[in-house]
């Protein structure tokens, strides 16, 4: 009898598992428009939302890399 009821178990799990990793039940996250679907942004965000992101993004790096190279602890 327990041989039998741990495969019925892994294979409902199973089952169970695979339904939920199926995307057309869940109409919520496949409203996306193109563009927003395509770069991963959100559907209220613009692509010049998006631009300036990316630029304050390289502003960062440069300082980090600045801070990195810099002898002087002050200046730290």
């Amino acid at each position: 009898m327990k041989a039998i009821i741990a495969p019925i178990i892994l294979g409902l799990t199973l089952a169970v598992a695979s339904v939920h990793a199926d995307d057309r039940h869940h109409p919520e996250n496949s409203a996306a428009s193109g563009a927003s679907a395509d770069q991963g942004m959100s559907p209220g965000m613009d692509v010049m939302d998006m631009e300036r992101i990316q630029e304050r993004m390289r502003e960062m790096q440069q300082i980090m890399a600045r801070i990195k190279n810099s002898k002087d602890l002050t200046e730290r």
